[in-house]
């Protein structure tokens, strides 16, 4: 990281971290808005832990390996498309937001 962007990072943070802010949840924005390469990702990297979990669970529920896989294999699909449609969204909304 450059000094300037330190410095503009370290000036944003304390900003936020004043006393009188009344911002709920106030966190500092970057300049550049992120990425559809990003996005997809941060949704898969979050969907191996996820699906991981939910094979992980249905094994243990059934003791059936086919039905985990399965499982497993349509909820990775269906809730990384949702994951993803989501951040997109969000990158739309201004709430929590502070302007530049």
């Amino acid at each position: 990281m450059n000094t300037a962007r330190l410095q503009e990072f370290e000036q944003t943070t304390s900003d936020i971290n004043s006393p009188g802010t009344n911002e709920l949840f106030s966190v500092a924005q970057p300049q550049s808005k992120e990425t559809v390469a990003r996005s997809v990702v941060k949704a898969t990297s979050y969907r191996i832990a996820g699906t991981s979990a939910t094979i992980a669970s249905v094994y243990l529920v059934t003791g059936r390996v086919d039905f985990a896989a399965i499982i497993g294999g349509t909820e990775f699909v269906s809730k990384i498309v949702l994951f993803f449609l989501h951040e997109r969204l969000w990158e739309r909304i201004p709430f929590g937001r502070k302007a530049s």
